[in-house]
């Protein structure tokens, strides 16, 4: 067991590349294609209904919130595709 201890490294190429990415951000910014603003944007509402909750039991209050977002949404889509809006 102490020989395979002693030989053991963690010299894999994908830990290796980790130690350059902070080098390579700094030189070449970040990738516009690696951005966090869309999924970011996509938790906003379950954020907005969780601050709205009670904090009690607010995984049913979410999905309430959300529910009643969607069907608000829905009805507004029919109701101009019937040229009412």
């Amino acid at each position: 067991m102490k020989e395979m201890l002693r030989q053991a490294t963690f010299n894999y190429p994908e830990l290796h590349l980790l130690t350059h990415y902070a080098q390579q951000i700094v030189r070449f910014g970040s990738l516009p294609q690696y951005s966090m603003e869309i999924t970011e944007a996509l938790h906003k509402p379950r954020k907005d209904a969780y601050r709205r909750s009670n904090k009690v039991d607010s995984t049913a209050q979410i999905l309430d919130s959300y529910a009643r977002e969607s069907a608000c949404k829905m009805l507004e889509l029919n109701l101009c595709a019937c040229g009412k809006v």
